[in-house]
């Protein structure tokens, strides 16, 4: 049977770890056919069951029949018939009914009365919250920026059709980043590069996208986008195209000003730590070393992939106790001896602390009892013990313990599943790792089971673990939170991978804990003494009712806590714990998770920052109502708090901030409320004045302020670090006022300076001791009076700040006054709350009366009506008070008549990491609550121009729509301002020549440092220009890589039926076919001959023809794309063919989707490209004297006339030894060969063969032989090239032009078919 109790060999328990019961089979059915979760199945099971025998309150008055044993009845006979059982049931109905309208009616019995308390419960679904799962990378240094030419034109065609080409969609560069954590969310900032050079008219908004989601689609209130084209500034402008002259007056400086934003998003700008709205820069930095905004702190965000989780999860207990869910029993007074002692029971079994048999046993195969002390290499020994709570507890009869038995049996169950050879674990706060479990296979009751565990770290503050051995410490039942406990665990460690002087670490955390299927302990009607019953609970004794608590399903609060730790990177170091001894904390109640920050500030270099989990029980043990320790509490909307580290071992300083609270965690805040028994009335803290402030000049109440007067610095005695001292002109007792540079001004004066016996002298000046030894700035203040009578007045000015979480919260207000000498004072007008202790509020800015007060942050409050608990819990029938929270009920009763004082269920489950009842199902349960969601690396001090570069920039929300930020993209309807050569000036371009032109001669681009205006032809770019647009051969692309600019000129200058010419040195492109006087192509135009070259004057005439394979007929397609304005381009094939072409011919393609967006371009090449195949197939090149070749250019056309000897290797041949000849041409006596034998020189001279009975004559065998063709050719060549040779001669290469009868080009013939029959169109 145990191998049929689970998955692989174990059946399930009717209970699970820290849940409710299991579902059976139909009932997962039904919960599948109606869509609902287990969660609310077992919801509507839990309500069910408590109205269970309970009649509708419309039969209150009807008696209740129920069925009872049969009773033999006679038959009767009446009138001679018999009559059977039915027949007396009917006459006994009748004679009930007329007896019964004959005689008084009795009075109704009395129905015992029944009570169900109200239920309790929290929201289900909750606000989407969201972040992002990663970002596009950085691009790196040195890599390409991407150079934009387009233009986007509307052209007339013929019969009103309009032909649309142009634009384009450009994937940015990414050159800085930075993501935010805002509490229910994230915000990324984004800075990216679109296009060398100058783009000034800017994208739609609607052409924006990210990845392939449009941005218009996006919530505009999520978002912001911002464009600078790269011009010139200029004066007054306030067009978002127009850079902005940085404080270096960089001509081109074009950082993102909010006069650069799209209307169309609507995210309200940045705040600083000061709360000012960032909208001089809106990339600028909220820098730590400028305490404000900086543009001159790079930033590069990543979304790391690799242990990037962390905390605790799979908690395990060590002898900590199992609790049944709580019920209200009465005990009515008409119970029977025997039930009364019963319902006894059943409440003793209700207050028990069963155990679970589970925990720490040995060290080092040690038994021991106590708190150890533990090492790295320590064996740590964990048992699951053998014990059956069926014989191993006490009698509950009549109501049994296969309940208790059947969860503990689950939790050991649960246990033994979760601990493997090799995995990692947290023991107390130490890990380890798991490397033994001496008895094989799974745990059964009845069986022991160990697992040792190996010390590897000690973790972060106390490293000793609670051990109670032998029979009696398994059979212990502790509180959660008393023991050390073993968890599963994770630790996350980042690295940087560039050299930073910040880190900013991104956090996702979903911490919470879950009641479900509990009562709703909170109704308690009160009487909590089951022995000394009164109220409600004593009235329904009486009368023999019934008190039935609703139930609770609710999310409630769980604090989850973790250490930070550094080292250098590429170092052996060990890491070091850089918080002061002061974890960091997470309080969560949903199951949303929240996005908060940690920024850690280091000397320039590379850094491994690690987060190790904090168990929750050392929080009980050592901060928990220490008002000396202090918790950093992670939470957005609360002031930046900082500290410092100084390394011991390295020297190395840490400066770290986040927002948050540094609080003192009590003892209410680490309970739940909806454990305690009873109403909850809550009490607040309300604010009732303000002190001080730890930034800028601290004004008080009545028109007085505190006015710095001098800075001093601190220097190191002796040049040691024992002592450190200042040097100013005054005695400490002068009425003057000292603080720490940073810090509050209330400090006492002896913390901040001290004066002895050894007080130096120098001059006017006297020398004190500073009490810290340390180099820190100290300021000095005075307090001057101001004028009385105010010149405005603000009433109830609401502060803001602190927690806002609680109940019934409001803000607290007060009365601000602004004076003539520049002073601000405030008077409290409403206390608000409830406030948290050290919570430090801030004072909005205001302005009146010609006078402007900025306002201040990090005011501290002084609370009134402060409170040593959260609660106070009170019954219908006397104000009854807790006094201890700590102590749980029913605090040892048996029946759990609990003293006054304990009426807390589970004390401490906010914080403790293990549970008591079923119905607590905390968020680490079976999950890791933490990870690292980004890394901010940033570089303070650093210029970041971005001159002469179209900029796009994004704030942007994080939501489901854009949970991965992959690449950025912006479609452009023209490109980069380049010089027209055909319309002069300047402005955007689709016209290849005037591309090609920009990047010969611009040195920003181009290649204009190196090849300049002079070394191009500018009339001849110029014609080429006129003919691209003549003939709607457009270029709008994209330039994304390095490119051999030469070869990218021939290459692309081929699509637009160009030449790429170097005549005189300089380069130029020219048209390939002839035009007209519009530059239009004009197929009926003679070819002009520029020259003849005859055997005359050329010498080493040379033809190369093409080979079978290159002149065959082929299929060509051309891809081209269909642009959409502001949408994706969709890519579109032409396929075409020469009418004596065949299906089964090979397929040639041409991608010309990167810069053509047209289709009758595409038709215009891809026509040209099979006619050429299909006409030219050899090309020729000779010698010729300088004078011959005078006037000659490439693209001209030559007419060469020869009777020279030309060889074919379709003449080619063999023959064998024995005089047999094998060739494709028929060979006959005295035919001309030029033949060769292997080991020859050189080759015969033409020689006539000799054959006699069809083999060739003996010396002739065993050769390979050509036939000759001598003959004249006259040909019209297209000049290619015009080199020097050696000798002085010229040598000249040219490719066959084939003419028509009428001495034009026979490649433009078919622009005389009419509808182009020379051509087949291709459907696939």
């Amino acid at each position: 049977m145990a191998k049929l109790r689970r998955v692989g060999g174990k059946m399930e328990s009717p209970r699970i770890f820290g849940g409710g019961r299991a579902l059976l089979p139909h009932e997962t059915q039904l919960c599948d056919a109606l869509g609902i979760t287990e969660e609310e199945y077992w919801e509507f099971v839990y309500l069910i069951e408590s109205v269970n025998g309970k009649r509708p309150k419309a039969y209150d008055l009807i008696p209740n029949i129920v069925n009872m044993p049969p009773v033999a009845i006679a038959p009767l006979s009446i009138f001679g018939v018999s009559i059977g059982f039915y027949g007396v049931v009917a006459i006994g109905v009748a004679l009930s009914y007329v007896s019964a309208a004959l005689t008084p009616k009795p009075r109704a019995p009395k129905t015992p009365p029944s009570l169900t308390t109200e239920g309790a419960a929290s929201a289900k679904r909750f606000a989407p919250q969201t972040g992002f799962n990663s970002v596009q990378e950085l691009a790196d240094l040195g890599e390409i920026i991407p150079l934009v030419f387009t233009k986007r034109e509307v052209i007339d065609l013929n019969n009103n059709i309009k032909l649309i080409t142009g634009g384009t969609r450009v994937n940015s560069r990414l050159v800085w980043s930075q993501l935010l954590s805002k509490g229910t969310h994230q915000q990324l900032k984004a800075c990216f590069v679109l296009s060398n050079g100058q783009i000034p008219l800017a994208p739609d908004f609607s052409g924006y996208a990210i990845g392939d989601l449009l941005l218009k689609n996006y919530t505009k209130a999520k978002i912001a986008v911002y464009y600078n084209g790269g011009v010139a500034p200029e004066t007054g402008s306030e067009d978002r195209n127009v850079a902005q002259n940085g404080e270096d007056g960089i001509y081109g400086e074009n950082r993102l000003k909010e006069s650069n934003k799209y209307d169309e998003g609507t995210l309200a700008p940045e705040k600083d730590r000061n709360g000012a709205e960032m909208v001089d820069d809106i990339f600028s930095v909220d820098s730590d070393f400028t305490e404000g905004p900086s543009d001159r702190v790079f930033s590069g965000v990543r979304s790391p992939s690799t242990q990037t989780r962390f905390g605790t999860f799979c908690p395990m207990p060590n002898q900590m106790r199992f609790q049944l869910p709580y019920e209200l029993v009465l005990k009515p007074d008409a119970a029977e001896d025997a039930q009364k002692d019963d319902i006894d029971v059943k409440r003793r079994k209700i207050a028990t602390y069963f155990p679970r048999y589970a925990g720490f046993m040995r060290v080092n195969g040690v038994e021991t009892t106590g708190r150890f002390e533990l090492q790295i290499g320590d064996k740590v020994q964990y048992t699951i013990g053998d014990m059956d709570p069926e014989s191993n507890l006490g009698s509950f009869d009549p109501w049994g313990k296969e309940d208790v038995r059947n969860s503990v049996d689950s939790d050991r169950e649960r246990i033994d599943d979760n601990i493997s050879l090799g995995e990692s674990y947290m023991i107390g706060n130490c890990f380890g790792v798991c490397v033994e479990i001496p008895q094989q296979g799974i745990w059964e009751r009845g069986n022991y089971k160990d697992f040792i565990f190996e010390i590897t770290d000690l973790g972060s503050g106390d490293h000793s673990l609670d051990i109670r051995s032998g029979i009696a410490g398994l059979e212990s039942a502790h509180a959660p939170d008393e023991l050390s406990i073993l968890q599963r665990s994770a630790m996350a460690t980042v690295s940087n991978n560039r050299n930073c002087d910040t880190t900013e670490i991104g956090l996702k955390s979903t911490v919470y804990k879950q009641i479900t299927g509990f009562s709703n302990v909170n109704s308690h009607p009160g009487g909590f003494r089951y022995s000394n019953p009164k109220g409600t609970i004593k009235s329904y004794q009486e009368d023999n009712g019934n008190i039935n608590l609703g139930g609770m399903n609710k999310y409630c609060t769980r604090y989850s806590f973790f250490r930070l730790q550094a080292r250098k990177a590429g170092t052996n170091d060990n890491f070091e714990t850089i918080d002061n001894g002061k974890p960091f904390a997470i309080k969560g109640r949903t199951p949303q998770p929240q996005y908060n920050f940690i920024r850690i500030n280091h000397p320039l270099g590379q850094y491994e920052f690690r987060f190790q989990p904090y168990n929750g029980n050392d929080i009980v043990r050592f901060y928990l109502g220490n008002d000396n320790s202090i918790i950093r509490l992670l939470k957005e909307n609360c002031e930046l708090q900082a500290d410092t580290f100084e390394s011991d071992a390295t020297g190395l300083i840490y400066q770290f901030r986040y927002t948050g609270l540094n609080i003192n965690l009590n003892e209410p805040d680490a309970c739940n409320t909806e454990f305690y028994l009873g109403k909850i009335i809550d009490t607040r803290h309300t604010v009732s004045g303000l002190s001080q402030t730890s930034q800028g000049v601290i004004p008080l109440e009545g028109g007085f302020r505190y006015v710095l007067k001098e800075t001093l610095y601190t220097t190191f005695a002796d040049d040691s670090n024992n002592q450190s001292y200042v040097w100013f002109n005054g005695w400490l007792n002068a009425g003057y006022q000292f603080r720490w540079k940073g810090e509050d001004i209330g400090e006492s004066q002896s913390r901040i300076l001290q004066y002895d016996e050894t007080t130096q002298f120098r001059g006017g000046e006297k020398k004190y001791s500073a009490w810290r030894r340390s180099r820190r700035t100290i300021e000095r203040y005075t307090l001057e009076p101001g004028p009385a009578d105010p010149v405005a007045t603000f009433d109830d000015v609401e502060l803001t700040g602190g927690e806002t979480d609680l109940d019934g919260f409001s803000r607290a207000k007060v009365q601000i006054k602004l004076y003539d000498n520049e002073v601000a004072s405030w008077t409290v007008t409403d206390g608000g709350g409830p406030y948290r202790k050290g919570t430090k509020l801030n004072i909005p800015s205001v302005s009146g009366g010609g006078k402007t007060f900025s306002g201040l942050s990090n005011v501290v409050p002084v609370l009134g009506l402060e409170r040593d608990f959260p609660v106070e819990v009170k019954n219908d029938d006397g104000d009854e008070r807790i006094t201890n929270i700590i102590n749980a009920w029913p605090s040892g009763a048996e029946d759990g008549s609990a003293a006054l004082s304990s009426r807390n269920l589970r004390p401490l489950d906010a914080v403790a990491d293990f549970i008591s009842y079923e119905a607590e199902v905390p968020s680490h349960m079976e999950n890791l609550e933490h990870e690292i969601v980004y890394v901010n690396e940033m570089i303070s001090n650093t210029a970041m121009p971005y001159s002469n570069l179209a900029m796009a920039g994004v704030r942007l929300n994080s939501s489901k729509e854009f949970a991965s930020f992959t690449q950025f993209s912006a479609y452009f309807k023209e490109g980069i301002s380049v010089k027209r050569l055909i319309d002069g000036g300047t402005g955007p371009t689709n016209l290849f020549p005037e591309i090609t032109f920009a990047l010969l001669t611009d040195p920003q681009i181009g290649a204009g440092d190196l090849i300049g205006v002079k070394s191009v032809d500018e009339e001849r770019m110029t014609i080429a220009a006129k003919f691209c647009r003549a003939n709607r051969l457009f270029w709008d692309g994209v330039i994304v890589d390095e490119k051999n600019l030469r070869e990218f000129i021939f290459q692309n200058a081929a699509y637009c039926l160009l030449d790429f010419t170097i005549l005189g040195g300089r380069f130029a492109l020219y048209p390939s076919v002839p035009f007209d006087e519009n530059f239009k192509i004009d197929p009926n135009q003679r070819i002009q001959i520029k020259a003849l070259f005859t055997d005359g004057n050329i010498k080493n005439l040379k033809a190369s023809f093409l080979s079978p394979e290159e002149r065959q007929n082929f299929q060509g397609f051309a891809t081209y794309r269909k642009e959409k304005l502001n949408g994706f381009a969709e890519p579109k094939t032409l396929g075409l063919r020469v009418t004596d072409a065949k299906d089964e011919d090979p397929r040639e393609g041409f991608d010309m989707s990167l810069f053509c967006t047209s289709f009758e371009h595409a038709s215009t090449f891809l026509k040209y490209a099979l006619k050429t195949r299909e006409l030219i197939d050899h090309g020729v090149s000779f010698q010729t004297t300088p004078q011959s070749a005078m006037h000659l250019a490439p693209g001209d056309y030559i007419r060469l006339h020869s009777e020279a000897t030309h060889t074919s290797r379709f003449a080619n041949g063999v023959i064998t030894e024995d005089g047999v000849i094998q060739s494709q041409k028929e060979i006959t006596n005295g035919t001309q060969i030029i033949f060769w034998k292997p080991g020859d020189s050189d080759v015969s001279e033409p020689t006539a063969i000799r054959i006699n009975n069809n083999l060739a004559a003996a010396e002739f065998r065993g050769c390979v032989f050509t036939v000759p063709d001598t003959s004249t050719t006259d040909r019209v060549y297209k000049v290619e090239s015009i080199t020097y040779a050696e000798d002085g001669l010229i040598e000249i290469s040219g490719s066959h032009t084939p003419l028509t009868a009428n001495k034009t080009l026979a490649i433009l013939d078919y622009y005389n078919d009419g509808d182009d029959p020379s051509f087949h169109t291709i459907r696939d």
